[in-house]
């Protein structure tokens, strides 16, 4: 089993060129690639992401030697959303990339109405 994220990439266009060459297939995997004239948004929903993944680990080296406005990860775990992963500074991309927590009383109304 293990705990599942959804996870969002954006790398800027010369950044993401790099990453394309690495010998790694995540890229090509994501569930959703957009472009843009400015980068590539890569995301991948429910997905077990560990840093110890051999493929996550030379991606995340490729970041580690890029300027940190060039790139975004964001980590949204559901199991636990306080988790703050985020990696980056791209914060202006054009898809508007963030983690967002929602919490929400749900209920039906079911019963008598008591006055």
């Amino acid at each position: 089993m293990g705990i599942r994220s959804d996870v969002g990439i954006a790398l800027k266009s010369e950044l993401c060129k790099k990453a394309m060459l690495l010998p790694i297939e995540l890229l090509r995997d994501s569930d959703l690639c957009l472009r843009h004239q400015e980068g590539s948004l890569f995301v991948w929903e429910d997905i077990k992401w560990y840093i110890d993944n051999k493929e996550i680990a030379t991606l995340y080296k490729l970041l580690k030697d890029s300027p940190l406005d060039q790139y975004l990860v964001v980590e949204a775990c559901h199991d636990y959303p306080e988790a703050g992963n985020n990696r980056g500074l791209w914060t202006d991309n054009p898809w508007n990339l963030c983690k967002t927590l929602t919490v929400a009383l749900q209920y039906e109304k079911v019963g008598i109405d008591e006055e």
